[in-house]
């Protein structure tokens, strides 16, 4: 890979310069090049370069703001309707939890549902169960 060489020619006032130095040398020991490898630049001197003028007010009437036209609505994004699941889903899904020695976690989560067994859970809380069920690792 051939090098690039690069050269900027920078105009401006004695702080500036000491900024620029002090970030390429802290560039190029970062970088770990010799000096032979990569001068480290110097910023050319401040030279007199005259001020902008400052700007004239002509008229100073205030302006009523204009509204802008109102943005129309996003799309809206057809979602699934939530899966319904069912107490098989659900004790299917248990199964494995119980293999794996999670009994206790079960238990407290049929208590949660104000419930003795999954049989006793309501069928609108199913959904609810299932997330749970998930939160426990498994695979519904």
């Amino acid at each position: 890979m051939e090098p690039i060489n690069i050269k900027v020619t920078l105009t401006c006032d004695d702080t500036i310069t000491q900024l620029v130095d002090a970030v390429c040398k802290v560039l190029y020991s970062d970088f770990k090049l010799d000096k032979d490898q990569a001068a480290i630049p110097t910023a050319a001197p401040a030279q007199n370069i005259p001020a902008a003028p400052a700007p004239q007010v002509i008229n100073s009437t205030p302006v009523a703001p204009t509204l802008a036209a109102p943005a129309a609505p996003a799309p809206v994004v057809p979602t699934a309707p939530a899966k319904q699941y069912s107490l098989e889903d659900l004790l299917t899904a248990a199964g494995p939890l119980i293999d794996q020695g999670k009994t206790n976690e079960l238990i407290a989560l049929t208590k949660k549902y104000g419930a003795q067994s999954f049989n006793e859970i309501p069928v609108d809380k199913y959904g609810a169960v299932a997330v749970d069920l998930r939160a426990l690792g498994a695979k519904l």
